[in-house]
């Protein structure tokens, strides 16, 4: 009797779960307390909803549902998922199992991916026994049954596609096959390498690929399925079988074809140089890339040029992403983050790197998880944590492939030890006293860990600035003279010494930070970008950052760090690695842009607009314009100014430096849109810029964002950056938080924009937001606080705005605060319908009695008025 006649005839009826006859129920019913009347296991819900898959077939082809980008497509390639009996008995309690926990980790990384795969080597067919219920004695040979739970977990990991030929495709016989290509397309999942359509064809934002799965061994092929069998069901590796797919793939458009070349043997699994020979058969086939599975090996990522001139990228190993608690525990892998480009001329053009990875035995509460070692996709990710991970996976795929650049840096990480005592008394130009020097000894010659001027930013080993004041004013939890040595610093720069600590005595300590910060800056040399304006300004500078980081490794701050101050801590961020530096400037107090220019030194800087802001400080427009104008004192030589010629203030000035403009109006500027079409919440235009016109696709609303991309598309291009990147770099831009974001809550749709306001940016605000359609029976209704820094004007502002908005196709304003109650004022002598409060909290009362379900809602005021926590927050939820 066949190994798979011994479990069919097991099978019966006796793996269908029998819970409790009809008298342990009624015994249940009588005494019991809560569901079930004994233990709760942590298990998997049955009925837990599908992770909703992202693509659907349609022919040959699956297409992913939404689209991403425009021409690029994101691939994370992931190494082998092992179900084995350890894995099966730590996850499961009866018959039920709780998978999920393993993959929670590696959500961020797979859900960041425009597709994603990974290797499994088990079949899924529930109708034969559990692994763990079967002793191996009684199993002729190797068999890997995963239930279809297991399914579920990778699903909800955030994988498409799982690579499935493997030596043990005949594990459960044909039945077996079946029932595992029936299971993974239930699961939302794709399956490929097995069954009946083992090769798809995916289309990703106009990217056709191809994901093959072949396999060098296949066992029992004599013993239980027939040579045609092979031929539909299974993928065995070979010159002809590759070439015979791949061509199948082109046929269907497939522009790229990725092969997962499995080299697995329960003997003698290739070694390196055997797994290379295979790789290569794939490659002059017609492969564009192969990744090797030979867990739990992680080795070389080499390149093949074939004999028709394609270089082919060739993983050899990429290790074990997940197994039992008993297999490859602690021992590394690496997902593969492969982006595939079309470029301007229609080829295709592929940039690849890495994200390590590791399995702990327990990683913040959860078991036998596998967690990325990469701070963009783990939030706990810690450097020493990670250390052995990180050397060990880069040694092992060797130089010609890097660690994925993507990364988010916040104010307080990603520092790095710059500069030493002795070098910061060389920039200054001052000197320690003699007892300062004695106390120093060797620290003189070490990197302090960094320089800080305010208290919070204190470590040990600092050198501490003890400034009342910088060029942008007051400084915030600014150092006091007992603080340095409490914390440990290293040194201090001070007007007079500082108890128990080495200190350079300067007349301005404030400006001596700055000198500092440029000093460190002057060590480096990315493209440096430098973003103001009076609105507008914090937008540019995130779609610039998804345009640079695409092709450059790129450091910006997440936040808004503008102040030179700010600026002074991101320049102790920079490292040699750093290819793009982007940094928003402060220009509303006297000064600051200059003086941000000055310590940036920025090859490139963008104006976005100039208007009635910061008038509190400044005081007039004029001061305004000469302010935001100071961000080219700076510039490099060779640098380039780049300004919004649709402004009408910036159209007319003529600086002694470099200019570029750009427009949504003049056609003769620099780079310049036209054919504006806007979609719901899409707008596709085409820029004409000086190589050419590029037709560019952004989920965005309102024309002053078409304008904020034709600036970062500027800056992009005169950065280097390939047109075809820039594309697919904006395509890939969404607005977030409390930027021009819209949501749906409770049945109301809410576009928040609060992150500020200022006459300029209310009305691009509102004009945008008569632009999105209302639904039947629904109303436009603005909640609106006060505009922010007016000065002098807030009178004058406040009520230009209520004359703006009667004219607007607004139904109902509600407003709140002292500059809005002169809006309030203008609506009600145009007879707008409107109700004013005094109070945050009548506001609030009139936002919940006067909205209706199916409301469009707009959310704008300053961001000293935080509309979002005060209001928003306390009415509908944490909706953003």
């Amino acid at each position: 009797m066949s190994v798979e006649e011994q479990m069919w005839a097991v099978e019966g009826d006796s793996w269908s779960p029998s819970w409790a006859d009809s008298a342990d129920e009624e015994l249940v019913r009588e005494y019991g307390i809560a569901s079930g009347g004994g233990p709760r296991f942590a298990v998997q819900d049955p009925d837990r909803p599908v992770e909703p898959p992202h693509f659907e077939r349609s022919g040959d082809v699956w297409t992913r549902s939404e689209a991403t980008a425009r021409g690029e497509t994101v691939l994370m390639c992931a190494g082998s998922l092992l179900y084995d009996r350890a894995l099966e008995r730590m996850s499961t309690a009866g018959d039920r199992h709780e998978f999920r926990s393993l993959f929670s980790r590696l959500r961020a990384c797979f859900e960041s991916a425009d597709l994603a795969v990974g290797s499994l080597g088990a079949v899924v067919a529930d109708m034969y026994p559990p692994m763990s219920t079967i002793p191996p004695k009684y199993v002729d040979g190797h068999y890997t049954n995963a239930p279809s739970a297991f399914l579920d977990a990778i699903r909800y990991a955030g994988l498409d596609c799982l690579a499935l030929s493997n030596p043990y495709n005949l594990d459960a016989g044909v039945r077996g096959i079946s029932s595992t290509e029936r299971e993974v397309d239930a699961a939302g999942l794709v399956a490929s390498g097995l069954g009946r359509l083992k090769n798809p064809v995916f289309e990703v934002n106009g990217i056709r690929i191809g994901v093959l799965s072949t396999t060098v061994n296949a066992y029992r092929t004599e013993e239980w399925i027939t040579s045609e069998g092979v031929d539909r069901l299974l993928n065995v590796h070979s010159s002809e079988s590759v070439k015979t797919a791949v061509d199948e793939m082109k046929a269907a458009g497939a522009e790229f074809v990725l092969n997962y070349l499995d080299c697995r043997s329960s003997e003698n699994s290739l070694d390196l140089a055997a797994r290379k020979e295979q790789a290569i058969i794939s490659a002059e086939a017609g492969v564009d890339y192969v990744v090797c599975i030979r867990p739990p090996l992680v080795s070389r990522r080499i390149v093949h040029t074939t004999a028709d001139g394609r270089k082919v990228p060739i993983a050899t190993g990429i290790g074990a992403l997940l197994a039992g608690p008993k297999n490859y525990l602690d021992t590394p892998s690496a997902i593969l983050r492969i982006v595939v480009r079309r470029t301007g001329e229609g080829s295709i053009e592929v940039d690849d790197s890495y994200i390590p990875a590791r399995r702990f035995r327990l990683y913040k509460g959860l078991a036998n998880a596998a967690v990325p070692a990469h701070r963009s996709y783990n939030p706990d990710f810690d450097q020493d944590e990670f250390a052995d991970t990180l050397r060990v996976v880069g040694e092992r795929l060797g130089s010609e492939i890097r660690i994925d650049p993507s990364r988010t840096v916040t104010i307080d990480s990603d520092l790095r030890p710059q500069i030493t005592p002795a070098e910061i008394a060389d920039i200054l130009e001052v000197r320690f006293s003699r007892s300062d020097v004695r106390s120093l000894r060797q620290k003189m010659h070490k990197p302090v860990t960094v320089v800080a001027v305010q208290k919070e930013h204190l470590v040990d080993g600092c050198a501490a600035v003890l400034a009342a004041r910088t060029i942008a004013g007051v400084v915030p939890g600014r150092i006091r003279p007992g603080d340095p040595a409490a914390a440990g610093a290293a040194m201090a720069i001070a007007k007079e010494p500082v108890p128990g600590v080495p200190t350079l005595i300067v007349d301005d300590p404030g400006a001596a930070f700055i000198r500092i910060a440029s000093a460190i800056r002057r060590r480096y040399s990315p493209v440096t970008v430098a973003v103001t304006g009076s609105a507008g300004k914090t937008t540019a500078v995130e779609m610039v950052t998804s345009v640079m980081k695409s092709t450059l490794q790129t450091l910006v701050v997440k936040g808004n760090y503008n102040t030179p101050r700010g600026g002074a801590r991101m320049i102790q961020k920079l490292s040699d690695e750093d290819e793009a530096y982007i940094q928003e400037v402060h220009g509303g107090s006297p000064g600051t842009a200059r003086v941000a220019s000055r310590m940036l030194r920025p090859d490139i800087a963008l104006i976005t607009s100039i208007g009635d802001a910061h008038l509190q400080q400044l005081g007039t427009i004029e001061k305004v314009i000469e302010a935001k104008m100071q961000i080219a004192d700076g510039l490099e030589q060779g640098g380039v100014l780049i300004l919004n010629d649709d402004n009408e203030y910036l159209r007319v000035q003529n600086p002694s430096v470099t200019t570029l403009r750009y427009s949504t109006s003049d056609p003769n500027a620099d780079y310049a849109a036209r054919d504006i079409r806007q979609h719901d919440d899409t707008v596709e235009f085409d820029i004409v810029h000086p190589d050419g016109i590029a037709s560019v696709l952004m989920h965005i609303r309102g024309l002053h964002n078409v304008s904020n991309a034709l600036g970062a598309f500027a800056v992009a291009h005169r950065a280097g950056v390939p047109v075809h990147a820039i594309v697919a770099g904006l395509s890939r831009y969404r607005t977030r938080s409390v930027r021009q974001n819209l949501v749906d809550a409770g049945g109301y749709r809410l576009y928040i924009d609060a992150y500020n306001s200022n006459p300029l940016s209310l009305r691009s605000a509102v004009s945008t937001f008569c632009d999105i359609p209302v639904r039947d029976g629904a109303r436009r209704v603005a909640v609106l606080g006060d505009m922010g820094e007016q000065g002098t004007k807030t009178v004058e502002n406040h009520t230009s705005a209520g004359e703006y908005l009667a004219g607007m196709p607004i139904d109902l304003v509600l407003s709140q605060g002292e500059g809005m109650a002169h809006t309030a004022e203008a609506l009600r002598a145009a007879g707008a319908e409107v109700r004013h409060s005094e109070s945050v909290d009548g506001l609030i009362a009139d936002v919940r009695d006067h909205l209706r379900p199916g409301d469009l809602v707009l959310f704008k005021a300053a961001g000293s008025v935080d509309l979002v926590k005060n209001v928003v927050y306390p009415v509908f939820g944490k909706v953003v």
